[in-house]
C-alpha cells in the first residue's frame, strides 16, 4: 500500500492575514527567526498561501486550517497534529465547527482485488443494460469511535487505481474537544489503523518502523 496527501483539517472562521510567515515561524514553530520558513504564494492568488518549516506545511483560508506534509507517515502526521494543537492555543478565540485528519492509501493489485467485488453492487449491471459506463465507483462507511467518526471511503476508478481513506473527525465548537481529539499517539493511530485495513477488511498493510 502506499500513502498519500495525509493531512489535518479545521474548520472553522479563520482569518488568513493571521498567518504571516513571522507569527507562524513564533506561535506556531516556536522560532525566533523566519529566515528558515519557506513560503509558497499562488500566482494567480486562488489558493491560500502556504508556510512551511522541517517539512510541514500549513495553510489558512477563510473556512479552514490545512496542516499536510511531502511525508506521509505516522510520525509525521503526530508532527502536524502537534502543530494544529499549538495553533488552537494560539488562535483560540477563533470560531471553529470541526476538526479531522485523512489517513489515505492506494491498493496494491493484491489488495484491490479482495475489495473490488465489495465494490459492486446489482445496480452496476442495469446501468450497462442501458448502455452507461461505469467510471468510478466509491462505498463510504462511518463508525462510530469515542465522542466522534471514523469515515471510511473506498473507491476505484476505470484505470484500476484503488484506494481507501480514514477520515478521523469530530464536530464541536469547542478547541478543547478538538485539542484532546488531535491528542492520539502514534501506537493508538496505527491500532486503529491496523483493526480496519488488516483485521477487518483482510487486507496487507504493514506497518514500518515510523
Amino acid at each position: 500500500m502506499e500513502p498519500y496527501d495525509w493531512n489535518v483539517i479545521v474548520a472553522g472562521a479563520w482569518n488568513p492575514a493571521i498567518f504571516t510567515p513571522q507569527r507562524v515561524a513564533k506561535n506556531i514553530f516556536g522560532l525566533e527567526e523566519y529566515s528558515n520558513v519557506k513560503v509558497y504564494v499562488s500566482v494567480d492568488g486562488a489558493a491560500p498561501t502556504k508556510i512551511e518549516y522541517n517539512g510541514i506545511i500549513v495553510a489558512a483560508s477563510n473556512n479552514a486550517l490545512v496542516f499536510s506534509s511531502e511525508t506521509n507517515d505516522f510520525n509525521k502526521l503526530v508532527d502536524l497534529l502537534e502543530s494544529t494543537i499549538k495553533t488552537l492555543e494560539w488562535l483560540k478565540e477563533t470560531p471553529i465547527v470541526a476538526g479531522g485528519f485523512n489517513i489515505r492509501y492506494k491498493l496494491s493489485e493484491e489488495n484491490a482485488l479482495k475489495i473490488q467485488d465489495s465494490l459492486k453492487c446489482d445496480v452496476d449491471g442495469l446501468f450497462a443494460q442501458q448502455d452507461f459506463e461505469i467510471s468510478k465507483t466509491k462505498l463510504t462507511k462511518s463508525l462510530k469511535y469515542e465522542s466522534g467518526f471514523i469515515n471510511i471511503a473506498f473507491s476505484d476508478d476505470k484505470n484500476g487505481d484503488f484506494s481507501i481513506e480514514m477520515n478521523f473527525n469530530l464536530s464541536s465548537s469547542d478547541y478543547n474537544d478538538i485539542k484532546e481529539w488531535f491528542s492520539i499517539s502514534k501506537e493508538k493511530l496505527k491500532t486503529n489503523v491496523g483493526k480496519i485495513i488488516n483485521n477487518t477488511l483482510g487486507l496487507n498493510l504493514e506497518f514500518q518502523n515510523d
